[in-house]
């Protein structure tokens, strides 16, 4: 239902910003930032994302570019 919520919102032309640490729950939406370090390593569709980085799905993407992570360096 909540999914419903948003994807009505977005139909009437509403911007909605989700944040979620459950990348299952970001396939649903179309456009994705995923950030790393405090820095946006990462912008697109589900799908581009995927393609992008050769990953299956974006919990794969996630860990790819978590991965890369610099941890105060």
């Amino acid at each position: 239902q909540f999914w419903q919520l948003i994807y009505e919102a977005a139909q009437r032309g509403i911007t909605v910003f989700v944040t979620t640490h459950y990348m299952d729950e970001a396939e649903y939406c179309d456009r994705i930032s995923i950030m790393v370090d405090g820095k946006i390593s990462a912008m697109g569709t589900p799908e581009d994302l995927k393609l992008r980085f050769n990953q299956p799905d974006m919990n794969h993407v996630f860990t790819y570019l978590a991965r890369e992570a610099k941890r105060g360096d």
